[in-house]
């Protein structure tokens, strides 16, 4: 129950432009080995292989707590989804002016029908799974809010039995540093 009034106070504060984000260097390499560590625990209870492809320096400007909110929420949901035996491969990278984060996993995958709502509030691709198991079904909502938030976007790919493939694309950084907040941005 915390969870979830946390995460609906965080939209809440988005929508009236209420949340400041921080606007700061983000080593994202360093922050998928930190995010990484923090969940190779519950990679190795549920038999799931961690691996990670983000040994290059690649820096953005952003909020390094919710940039950690939005990899710990994308890494999270492709361990519990994984099959036992399965991998979870986080891959940072640059791609011309972007910074391009994958999420690949070798778990159940996503019916295509389910892929346009996955990040609608409350929408959950398969509602037999318990809130205990598959959270609140505002985590991908949260996650889109932060990437947009950071001028990015935010994929999915999946084929139903082979996994699913989130990626995230965020502008490098550039000189520019300072704050902003998350409602409407001026022209």
């Amino acid at each position: 129950m915390a969870g979830l009034l946390s995460e609906l106070l965080t939209l809440a504060r988005a929508e009236s432009g209420r949340e400041l984000l921080a606007r700061e260097p983000v080593e994202l390499h360093l922050l998928v080995s930190d995010v990484i560590a923090v969940l190779e625990p519950l990679a190795e209870s549920r038999s799931v292989r961690l691996e990670r492809d983000a040994d290059e320096p690649v820096v953005v400007v952003g909020d390094q707590a919710r940039l950690t909110q939005l990899l710990v929420n994308l890494v999270d949901n492709a361990i519990k989804y994984s099959r036992e035996g399965g991998s979870v491969r986080v891959a940072v990278s640059a791609d011309g002016p972007c910074a391009e984060v994958s999420i690949a996993d070798t778990g159940l995958g996503i019916a295509p029908e389910h892929l346009p709502h996955l990040f609608e509030r409350f929408y959950r691709a398969d509602p037999a799974r318990s809130r205990t198991d598959g959270g609140t079904g505002l985590g991908l909502a949260i996650a889109q809010w932060i990437v947009q938030r950071h001028g990015g976007t935010i994929d999915v790919a999946s084929a139903v039995g082979e996994g699913t493939t989130f990626t995230v694309r965020l502008p490098l950084a550039t000189d520019e540093v300072g704050s902003y907040t998350a409602g409407p941005q001026p022209a």
